[in-house]
Parts: C-alpha cells; sequence; structure tokens
C-alpha cells in the first residue's frame, strides 16, 4: 500500500484510476462518487444519486464524470 486516501465507513465496491494515475474514483453503497487527486490528496464528492452507485468513469479530457446508479438515472457532472 503507498497511500491511503479515505476510509469508507460503508464499504467500497468499486474504484477506478485514471490512464494517466493522477486521479481516483471511489464508489458504491454510500450514493456517491468521490474523486481523489492522488497527488495533492483533495478530493471532490459527488452526491444526488439516491441509491447504490453502479458505475463511474471520467471523460478523456479529465472535465466530465458519467455515473449510473441502482436509482435509475444516468447523471453527467
Amino acid at each position: 500500500t503507498r497511500k491511503v486516501v479515505r476510509s469508507y465507513p460503508e464499504g467500497l465496491d468499486r474504484s477506478r484510476i485514471s490512464p494517466d494515475g493522477n486521479t481516483v474514483l471511489a464508489f458504491g453503497p454510500d450514493h456517491t462518487v468521490v474523486l481523489h487527486d492522488t497527488g495533492t490528496g483533495r478530493e471532490q464528492v459527488f452526491r444526488g444519486h439516491t441509491a447504490h452507485v453502479l458505475f463511474s468513469q471520467l471523460g478523456r479530457d479529465g472535465t466530465r464524470l458519467v455515473t449510473t446508479s441502482l436509482d435509475g438515472t444516468v447523471r453527467i457532472w
């Protein structure tokens, strides 16, 4: 383990890392998506889903985020 960026009391289902290794996305049953900057440690939390988040992906340019959830929505942030 090189770094622990956050603890998830409800558990964590999935995480993704950007191709350049600078960003980690973490998401799961707490209805949020957390974007972690691996260099600065800064995090940004995306809230809005009302159920388990199933998928999250950053756009190629890193300016957009798409998420899907068991609440039946697809969100573009």
